[in-house]
């Protein structure tokens, strides 16, 4: 306990001192508070919900959306630590909950408020209701696991694993009876109607948030790339630490227990989405975190099997905490070391500069307060608008001439629903004279540019426009 209190105060220290820098998704979330609605184009609508509740109270802010997501995680590993402690008894609980902790997903994604930080809240709590409905009997039970259900839908739909994990589990095991008991079908259609907004909203959407997850998961292509799987499957040794990781394979091997039910339904909560998402890998690019959940259950075998070897559990919690540390402490680690960075060798790559650049941008909006944000890049949006120091922050919108939707924004906030009043326009390139020629008035604003160590400056174009006449 004293080591999960002291990895939960260092991740506050870290937060308090500003270490890790604002995610893109983080931003673009967060911006759709602007605009709540029962669906998103690429996303339920939990986590947006979720952060203007949490950003009503505390403010649009860094350290409001990082705490957010430190919180969830942190009762997550609560509920590890209880799943553990039903199944294998206290002290493996208690493992179980540090463990989980100290994996480096857990320890950097407790820093992000995506959508992985309700999923991971929900599965792991989900199994464990799940497994107290199975002992207790009681109905109550699974009527919570139907509200967790609905909910981990409303979160990512990743979740719909789960439960075929659980219905695996109760097809292979002793307790098959339960298809002929009235609790599954209660959560069942619990489930189903605390969903049923965000499915009625996708049905009036063209089902675009399906559409969307089918398109990057890489379903509709044929091409096997062994490229792709080879570096997911070695991302996965990051993501869930190489020792945890050999300590679950040990455990595999060596599934010929007293306690052969428990690793069943373990293997059954995490196998599927796991398997879905090493498949996917051999058609499309996979992110490395897109099988997180999947760990929850994995995490219970490897520390059944490391607390046999106390020195073991001592060097795989070393292991995973020297991984996260190296990542989280980036800056500090390299600030006098000299090199070209690059995508693979700065594991904020992406999000470099883009503050500077969002104050940078506030002080054009100095004399045009009422001026939205426009650009046809999603991310200079969701970046430049959750940079700005103002309060609420400015209102977006989106140059996209074709009308599709490829982004939230380009559902709600394309240019021409809202075509009056002035707009700082802001490219990475410079803007043309016909696209210019769309608005009454224009003029030139200048650059807006930032220095960063070890590559090129981030530089962007910027206009101000007013009055669009139409595409």
């Amino acid at each position: 306990m004293v080591l999960a209190a002291a990895m939960v105060a260092h991740r506050l220290l870290v937060i308090f001192y500003g270490s890790v820098p604002i995610d893109l998704e983080e931003a673009y979330y967060s911006s759709w508070r602007d605009t709540l609605d029962w669906g998103y184009y690429s996303k339920p609508p939990l986590l947006p919900y979720s952060l203007y509740l949490v950003t009503s109270v505390f403010g649009e802010t860094y350290i409001a959306l990082k705490l957010f997501s430190l919180c969830l995680y942190t009762l997550s590993a609560v509920f590890v630590g209880m799943l553990g402690g039903d199944l294998f008894g206290k002290r493996l609980g208690l493992i179980s909950a540090v463990v989980f902790l100290s994996l480096p997903f857990v320890a950097v994604l407790s820093f992000a408020a995506t959508t992985d930080a309700p999923l991971v809240l929900f599965w792991a709590s989900g199994i464990w209701v799940f497994n107290k409905a199975l002992s207790d009997k009681r109905v109550i039970y699974w009527l919570i696991l139907g509200l967790i259900g609905g909910f981990g839908m409303l979160s990512k739909f990743t979740f719909a694993l789960l439960p075929v994990g659980i219905l695996c589990f109760l097809t292979l095991s002793k307790h098959r009876q339960v298809f002929f008991e009235k609790g599954l079908w209660l959560s069942l259609v619990t489930a189903v109607i605390v969903w049923m907004p965000n499915l009625l909203w996708m049905s009036d959407h063209n089902w675009i948030t399906l559409a969307h997850t089918k398109d990057i998961s890489g379903v509709t292509d044929s091409v096997i790339n062994f490229d792709t799987a080879t570096q997911f499957l070695a991302e996965q040794f990051v993501v869930f630490g190489p020792l945890t990781m050999g300590a679950t394979l040990a455990a595999l091997f060596a599934l010929r227990s007293t306690n052969s039910s428990k690793n069943m339904l373990l293997l059954c909560v995490s196998l599927p989405l796991l398997l879905t998402i090493v498949i996917q890998s051999f058609r499309s690019d996979a992110n490395m975190n897109w099988a997180v959940p999947s760990y929850i259950g994995l995490t219970l075998l490897a520390s059944v099997m490391a607390n046999k070897q106390i020195v073991f559990l001592f060097l795989l919690l070393f292991s995973n905490l020297a991984i996260s540390s190296t990542i989280i402490h980036y800056d500090f680690l390299t600030k006098d070391m000299v090199f070209e960075r690059k995508l693979h060798t700065d594991p904020f790559y992406r999000q470099r500069g883009w503050e500077e650049l969002g104050e940078k941008t506030s002080k054009l909006l100095v004399d045009f307060p009422n001026a939205k944000l426009l650009s046809s890049d999603r991310d200079i949006l969701a970046y430049l608008r959750f940079h700005q120091k103002s309060s609420p922050k400015p209102k977006v919108a989106l140059w996209k001439p074709d009308g599709k939707w490829t982004s939230q924004y380009a559902i709600h906030q394309n240019i021409s629903q809202s075509p009056d009043g002035e707009f700082i326009w802001l490219s990475r390139e410079k803007l043309s004279n016909s696209e210019l020629s769309h608005f009454v008035t224009h003029s030139e604003m200048g650059e807006v540019s930032v220095d960063l160590v070890g590559r090129k400056p981030k530089v962007l174009f910027a206009y101000m426009v007013a009055d669009f006449k139409g595409y």
